[in-house]
């Protein structure tokens, strides 16, 4: 069956990865940059997230000009990596191995290098799944030089690798767990494949879209095909591959409006920015398209608000979307879909302007 209808909402949205755990095996030095080797498919450029490392992280977040993780530095010699401030005087054969001064420190410590454990940062990962680390989000989608934070070859055991969040008890769990795993075999694990989640760490995954990456779009316009039969699924799996073919339960288009204004807790600029992504990548979406008004109202004096209306509600799959550029407090987007799984209905209530609140 064939259906079209003017007003529905699309909220685009993203998979949140996992938290990963990393070793300093993964270091690499091919040139002047030192990057961290890193498989996980589920962080995109730009992402905000979270390092963990109980030992010391490598870089300089303190400012003293040596990786703040103690431990992860040369006891003798060069081959180990750069050594520490306590350190220099022994790298090489010709060096005195004891100080002349009995006060300077014998190991790297704290007050030495420095100790970082935690550091918020935006990721980039280039062609080759190498990792860099900046201080700012548009520099890490370009992977450019500004605001990149140096990465030391130095020794720091294993660093969890997770979404950035605020959520009590998130950050210091995070930590808390990195300590508690032994060093793994691998380079690069799940850290769910080592330890159970801590609940923290799960809910803030279940939130992850709220934290800048949730999108709605109003639609003035909206078609689907429900019967399969009807489809041109050849077209369907060149665009969404043959899992989405065999999942099929519809497809169809979609043009309405998104606003550049309403960013609760990110800026305009950033709002669009993770519009733009999302679509680039090919996100997925769930779509909601109105059916049936229902028969009763109320203002709440902003928005005019119709109670218990009947929706078509989907999960999809996006492609072919456009996004207008156009200035103004709204941009276009149009797109097209393939819906997965069943299509649900759904009784919810819907606002509109007061000023065609008459014509509902």
């Amino acid at each position: 069956m064939a259906i079209d209808g003017e007003i529905g909402t699309v909220q685009f949205s993203r998979t949140w990865p996992e938290p990963v755990l990393i070793t300093d095996e993964a270091i690499t030095a091919p040139g002047a940059i030192v990057r961290l080797r890193m498989d996980a498919e589920g962080f995109w450029n730009g992402d905000h997230v979270l390092l963990s490392s109980p030992l010391g992280l490598p870089f300089d977040v303190s400012g003293t000009g040596y990786a703040n993780t103690p431990d992860g530095h040369t006891f003798w010699g060069t081959a180990g990596g750069p050594a520490g401030p306590a350190t220099l005087h022994r790298t090489d054969d010709t060096g005195p191995f004891w100080s002349d001064d009995d006060a300077d420190p014998f190991w790297e410590d704290a007050s030495t290098t420095g100790l970082t454990t935690q550091l918020g940062a935006y990721i980039h990962r280039n062609d080759l799944e190498q990792a860099t680390f900046y201080s700012l989000e548009v520099p890490a989608v370009n992977g450019e030089a500004l605001g990149r934070i140096p990465l030391f070859p130095v020794g720091f055991d294993a660093m969890v690798i997770s979404v950035f969040a605020t959520a009590p008890g998130y950050q210091s769990d995070l930590l808390q767990a990195a300590a508690s795993v032994e060093r793994p075999e691998w380079r690069e694990s799940l850290l769910s494949d080592l330890i159970a989640l801590p609940a923290s760490v799960k809910e803030a995954a279940a939130e992850a879209d709220t934290r800048g990456w949730k999108v709605m779009a109003d639609l003035s316009g909206w078609d689907l095909e429900t019967d399969c039969g009807a489809l041109d699924q050849a077209a369907i799996g060149e665009a969404f591959g043959s899992v989405a073919v065999s999942q099929l339960s519809g497809a169809g288009s979609f043009m309405g409006e998104v606003s550049n204004t309403y960013a609760p807790g990110i800026t305009v600029a950033a709002k669009m920015l993770h519009l733009q992504l999302l679509t680039q990548q090919g996100a997925s979406a769930t779509v909601r398209f109105l059916v049936a008004d229902g028969g009763r109202g109320h203002s709440n004096g902003v928005c005019f608000i119709k109670e218990e209306c009947l929706f078509y509600e989907m999960d999809v799959l996006l492609t072919n979307v456009r996004l207008s550029t156009q200035t103004g407090d709204t941009k276009k987007v149009r797109g097209q879909f393939a819906s997965i799984g069943g299509i649900r209905f759904v009784v919810a209530d819907r606002s509109h302007p007061l000023a065609i609140a008459s014509l509902a």
